[in-house]
């Protein structure tokens, strides 16, 4: 397949070296190409989205008539990247990988799995943002941030302020108010966990059956 900067105009860049050529050879002659295109439906995990210039190793590309080509470096071995799209997508854009079940299913898998722990190792597959912390987490780390307080000579009015913030505490404070009694059993748990409670955070949670459904 003809390759050049900027189009497919000659066989190799003329002004390369033989032995420094980049060759862009058709993708059913290779049976290790592989092969991408966009993701139809949104991705909520790991993906990889189209990002040439983010793509670690990435040596060359070409436009041809059947789509973009890409060729990657990795070490020794090299990944050959086939958009089967005619125009570029927007950056960003999630792509999946083609496998056909043919006498050629090994070798394609072979190739994605390795571009797949490449492209993740170097940071080039974009991953979900982190999970929202569970309501058992958020209330030990407000447990802790209380008993810091505490020991740093707090009151509690201004641990709650440094707990849930300024505004809540102008908002809803004072005696009987249930921000100031949440503050007051913080501090206590928080003391709880300093006496020997903490042991309690190492043993196993137990797992709720779910519930029968002819029940």
């Amino acid at each position: 397949m003809p390759s050049g900067a900027g189009g497919c105009t000659f066989l190799v860049d003329p002004d390369r070296a033989a032995p420094d050529a980049i060759v862009f050879w058709r993708p059913e002659l290779l049976a290790d190409v592989i092969r991408l295109v966009r993701a139809r439906q949104p991705i909520d995990g790991p993906c990889l989205r189209f990002d040439p210039d983010g793509w670690p190793g990435c040596r060359a590309r070409c436009a041809a008539e059947d789509g973009l080509h890409f060729l990657l470096a990795a070490g020794r071995r090299e990944f050959r990247l086939w958009l089967m799209e005619g125009a570029a997508p927007p950056l960003g854009t999630p792509l999946r990988a083609v496998i056909d079940l043919d006498a050629y299913t090994v070798e394609q898998a072979d190739a994605v799995v390795g571009f797949w722990r490449h492209a993740g190792r170097e940071g080039a597959v974009a991953r979900p943002a982190a999970a929202p912390r569970q309501p058992r987490e958020v209330r030990l780390a407000r447990t802790l941030q209380a008993l810091d307080g505490w020991l740093a000579g707090a009151s509690y009015r201004e641990i709650a302020a440094a707990v849930f913030g300024e505004r809540r505490v102008r908002e809803d404070w004072g005696k009987g108010s249930s921000l100031r009694d949440a503050t007051i059993v913080l501090v206590k748990s928080g003391r709880a966990l300093m006496d020997g409670g903490y042991r309690t955070l190492l043993k196993p949670r137990k797992r709720r059956r779910p519930a029968h459904p002819d029940r």
